[in-house]
């Protein structure tokens, strides 16, 4: 009975150290994610590769990691490598959050109705409907002239958020 206990309590500590490296390593993650992404807005290129990589490295399958590595290659106008990462976020969480951020940037290689379906996978998300996403896709839309969906877009942003001097300007 006592050596039963003593494996019992051994698998037990092996869990929880486990658990606490995981969450760990998440951590750790987040913050190598966040500095990479401060070093990219101060033009810290190689710096922020280094930071972005080792939180990739660190939660390989952290959608937020993920789309940081997206956008640090689209920062650099290496797009198709950017789509790949946006991709690979996507397969990991396929959430309003990840498609939003998919969305913008198809939206700024001009590609229109992927943008807006990448727009429509984000707004299925129940805890996702932002104000964000309304005006992401609502100035997406209105960046190709399609004011027929645009306004509706831009109203429900409005919404969530009634002082954005941008949007108002565009609705009145």
């Amino acid at each position: 009975m006592m050596i039963l206990n003593k494996k019992i309590f051994f698998v037990g500590f092996l869990f929880l150290v486990a658990c606490a490296s995981v969450h760990q390593n998440q951590e750790s993650a987040e913050c190598n994610m966040r500095l990479g992404l401060a070093y990219l807005t101060q033009g810290e290129i190689e710096h922020a590769y280094r930071k972005l990589q080792l939180a990739v490295t660190q939660a390989p399958s952290d959608p937020e990691s993920l789309s940081a590595m997206a956008y640090y290659y689209e920062y650099l106008g290496e797009n198709e490598k950017a789509r790949r990462w946006y991709r690979r976020a996507i397969s990991q969480a396929p959430g309003g959050k990840t498609y939003n951020n998919y969305a913008v940037f198809l939206c700024k290689q001009k590609e229109y109705q992927h943008a807006m379906r990448a727009f429509d996978e984000a707004f299925k998300d129940p805890n996702y409907l932002t104000y964000k996403t309304y005006r992401n896709a609502g100035l997406c839309a209105y960046s190709f002239h399609d004011l027929a969906t645009a306004q509706p877009l831009l109203q429900k942003a409005l919404k969530y958020y009634p002082n954005d001097e941008e949007i108002r300007k565009l609705l009145f």
